[in-house]
């Protein structure tokens, strides 16, 4: 109020000597004097947003976008790549200028989002060797109790129900395909559209129920590979396409909600896990560094009946906050284990709220290639970054952080520092602020110095002290080197991505993923003993994936039928962690391969347990089956793979083996063609069609197949039917004159 009373001083101010007492005012003078201490109380009160409704009638549909950067929405900025499903959102409810992740990968971020809890609380810090326990409650679980049905549909690997996050689902849709062959260069997906069919239905199906619906989209994520459509509206941008694309797919989920009448009852929140590098400080994708880039997302609350007038809020918000925000909406409490706030009061009044400081880190690099972990805050309007080289930005004026003011603002720099570690002491225990795997036990590392891969009592980790040389900084350019050699590798040249992967390890010998990515390429290009090799002196180095080298090495020797070696290092991973599912699946394939089918069962039957979207655990059951010739279960297990993964090729294979010894060759040969057109690499179907052809004098279709077996399948495995089959071969040319 000070600036009215200024203003009638100046009216006052007219009258150089004073007001007479016996004057009367001009009235024009009066209502001039009264106008201009109505417009300053207009100009100075602060607008108030109507208060948020609380309702806990309403449906609540969580969207995550994997890989999305906030400036690629046009409601952020963006003037390139059109995404009006989500602008319409935005516009008409609530938008978060500035909302932040505090991991830059998909699992723990995701975590973060449904249990508003840190990664320092919960324990999970990357995507692979860590798991939810169950100890810790989901959104998902606290709508289950409280009368909703629940449901999520995931996009792709990272998030599949093996790492804990099904707890509170009735419905738990991770069925994007195989999973027993992971790529080492991408992960096992399905396109948004493939998600949010099923999504619509089991909307459809529960509309007049309360539910909670968690949609997992992934299509961001690199590789970029839009549907054609949108390369050709983004031909110089495939990121921006599959930006585009998901909208597009998103604006199918909106306009079901909208024509069913659903949508005015659901409280729908868009985010995404983190962004994408895209160059930025040379980083090409994410995972390194924690720059806005990265570590900025997108975050739209919607709701007409809660949020009565639309509005951008700028001050900072956090992903641990979607959570509280969600219950205290529904008028549900909030559990105490919850370290996010509801920011319904916030969106009430902005200049009221205190914004609270934000934790971050980013741990791949350090977990899988032993350089200096990252961790950092977010506090007022400085970024500070724990490295060996610190750094520290005004975000306010430096939104792309490109000045790093670590270096002349040590008061800053020191304070900061001490609010992080504070920060991590209080939203941590002891136990949980170490960043560790699953811990082996004694009889493990028994196990282990038997091998001759553990010299010492325990597992190393990583470093304990970090120097220049370790900073992420010092490094990106071997993480582009990566990237180069899993681009050149999907364009077809293998030869040229073993010499770059080559090249990183005698940079830097303790790159532990890189041991396992050379491995890969090795033996998909046929050498398998190479790939063996090269496992063999990652694990020897005892670095800080040991548990993930071993678990490959076990798989690669039984590939080669090397069981009893093979069943000993998948066993000792397995001590180490009893749920890892690749480990569990491969020792279940050497039990079978070596006749102890009992046991094989066991290990499948545990993995279906862990993993019930596991397709090709389903298929190695029904192989054992038909081992044992018992041909009924054996079809139920192939039928369920295939209800799993449409697109998983054995179980058609053991399906023709079936009806081949039923009698039934039409079919036999039916599904052994189909193996072979959705798996070139299906030896056994190949030589499956080439018998069977020839048994009926299909002598052309039979050496077709047979030619490709001969010249495809890995002499390792099948040397012995290569040259049966090449002498199959000639007979039938000279029988058949064939050329």
């Amino acid at each position: 109020m000070k600036k009215t009373f200024e203003s009638l001083n100046l009216v006052k101010g007219c009258y150089p000597h004073g007001i007479p007492g016996s004057r009367v005012l001009n009235p024009m003078v009066i209502m001039l004097c009264f106008l201009c201490i109505f417009m300053n109380l207009i100009l100075l009160t602060p607008k108030q947003t109507l208060p948020a409704s609380r309702s806990n009638s309403l449906n609540i549909l969580l969207v995550t976008i994997d890989t999305l950067r906030a400036d690629y929405l046009s409601c952020y900025g963006n003037k390139l790549v059109k995404t009006p499903n989500i602008d319409q959102l935005a516009k008409e409810g609530i938008l978060f200028n500035h909302a932040f992740a505090h991991n830059v990968v998909t699992l723990p971020s995701h975590i973060n989002i449904l249990t508003g809890t840190y990664p320092l609380y919960h324990g999970v810090r990357d995507n692979a060797g860590f798991r939810l326990d169950e100890a810790f409650l989901t959104l998902a679980e606290v709508l289950k109790q409280n009368g909703y049905k629940t449901s999520a549909f995931i996009g792709a690997f990272p998030l599949d129900d093996r790492f804990g996050l099904a707890q509170g689902f009735d419905l738990y849709d991770d069925f994007y395909g195989d999973t027993s062959a992971q790529n080492d260069f991408s992960f096992t997906e399905r396109r948004a559209e493939k998600v949010i069919e099923p999504a619509i239905e089991w909307i459809n199906q529960n509309k007049e129920s309360h539910w909670f619906c968690w949609v997992h989209l992934f299509d961001p994520h690199a590789p970029y590979n839009p549907p054609q459509s949108f390369m050709d509206k983004y031909p110089d941008n495939f990121y921006g396409g599959e930006v585009a694309y998901t909208d597009f797919a998103l604006g199918n989920l909106l306009k079901f909600l909208r024509k069913s009448e659903v949508k005015k009852n659901t409280l729908i929140v868009v985010t995404s896990d983190h962004g994408e590098g895209l160059g930025d400080h040379k980083e090409k994708t994410h995972g390194v560094f924690a720059y806005n880039s990265t570590l900025h997302i997108p975050l739209i609350f919607y709701q007409p009946k809660i949020f009565r007038e639309p509005k951008a809020v700028s001050q900072r918000v956090r992903h641990i906050d979607i959570m509280p925000t969600i219950l205290d909406i529904l008028k549900i409490k909030i559990p105490k284990e919850v370290q996010g706030l509801s920011l319904i009061p916030l969106i009430e009044n902005p200049r009221k709220e205190r914004v609270d400081d934000s934790y971050f880190e980013a741990l791949t690099a350090n977990l899988n290639r032993n350089w200096a972990p990252l961790q950092g805050i977010l506090s007022e309007r400085f970024k500070y970054i724990e490295l060996p080289v610190e750094e520290l930005y005004d975000v306010e004026s430096d939104y792309p952080e490109e000045n790093n003011l670590a270096g002349g603002k040590r008061s800053v720099v020191e304070k900061l520092n001490k609010k992080l570690k504070t920060l991590i002491t209080k939203y941590s225990s002891k136990e949980s602020r170490e960043i560790k795997r699953i811990k082996e036990d004694a009889e493990t590392l028994k196990k282990l110095r038997a091998l001759g891969y553990v010299g010492n009592s325990r597992q190393k980790s990583s470093k304990k002290t970090y120097s220049k040389e370790d900073d992420p900084k010092q490094l990106i350019e071997l993480d582009n080197m990566s990237h180069e050699a899993i681009n050149v590798y999907l364009q077809g040249s293998p030869q040229q991505a073993i010499e770059i992967f080559t090249d990183i390890i005698n940079r830097r010998p303790d790159m532990s993923l890189t041991y396992s990515q050379l491995s890969f390429v090795y033996r998909d290009v046929g050498q398998i003993d190479k790939a063996i090799e090269t496992l063999e002196k990652g694990v020897a180095l005892n670095l800080s994936n040991n548990q993930d080298l071993l678990a490959k090495l076990g798989i690669y020797l039984q590939e080669t039928g090397q069981f009893d070696r093979s069943m000993e290092i998948l066993q000792a991973v397995l001590t180490m962690d009893p749920e890892h599912a690749e480990a569990l699946n491969y020792l279940g394939i050497c039990h079978w391969r070596s006749g102890q089918h009992d046991k094989a069962i066991e290990s499948f039957e545990k993995l279906i347990v862990l993993d019930s979207g596991y397709a090709s655990a389903y298929n190695n059951l029904g192989s054992v089956y038909l081992s044992k010739k018992q041909y009924d279960l054996a079809a139920e297990q192939f039928k369920k793979a295939i209800k799993y993964d449409q697109g998983l090729a054995g179980p058609y294979n053991g399906l023709g083996v079936i009806y081949a010894n039923k009698g039934d060759d039409f079919s036999a040969i039916k599904n052994w063609k189909k193996a072979v057109e959705l798996d070139s690499k299906q030896y056994d179907a190949l030589y499956n069609l080439g018998i069977l052809l020839t048994k009926m004098d299909r002598f052309k279709e039979a050496v077709e197949y047979l030619e490709q077996f001969v010249n495809t399948a890995p002499s390792y495995r099948y040397a012995a039917d290569i040259e049966k089959m090449k002498q199959l071969i000639a007979w039938i040319k000279q029988r058949s004159r064939i050329k």
